[in-house]
């Protein structure tokens, strides 16, 4: 639910951490993968900053299931997602549903791809620890 403090949550993590980490709101993350495929006027920094996305230290995807979750994104943010696990890099998110209700909402976004929505939630899923307020 909106408002339970999971954002808060999540920021005194990382304050005691004490690691360089990008926070994106889970728009955000998307509008940064569009921009790097499609910006005109700042292409090259926008590649930046979706490499930063994928080398980060920790990267942090607030509030992920908030906007559409788009054919094209959902295929970002698996390569995202398999990327950093792939490099051992942490990924934490956040999200106002749970997980079989974001699978749900990725399988109707995405033109019907079950197969696209099992591969984004293993990977979220995978070495996660749920906190539930």
């Amino acid at each position: 639910k909106s408002g339970i403090g999971k954002s808060h949550a999540l920021a005194s993590l990382l304050r005691k951490l004490e690691q360089p980490f990008l926070w994106w709101s889970g728009t955000e993350a998307r509008d940064a993968a569009i921009e790097a495929a499609t910006a005109e006027k700042d292409r090259e920094g926008c590649k930046r900053r979706w490499q930063q996305g994928s080398t980060i230290s920790i990267l942090v995807l607030d509030d992920i299931s908030q906007g559409r979750m788009t054919e094209a994104w959902s295929a970002k943010l698996f390569d995202l997602l398999e990327t950093r696990m792939g490099a051992k890099l942490p990924t934490f998110w956040s999200s106002q549903i749970d997980l079989p209700k974001l699978r749900e909402k990725i399988v109707r976004q995405n033109g019907g791809d079950t197969a696209q929505s099992e591969a984004i939630s293993r990977r979220l899923s995978q070495h996660s620890m749920i906190l539930r307020a």
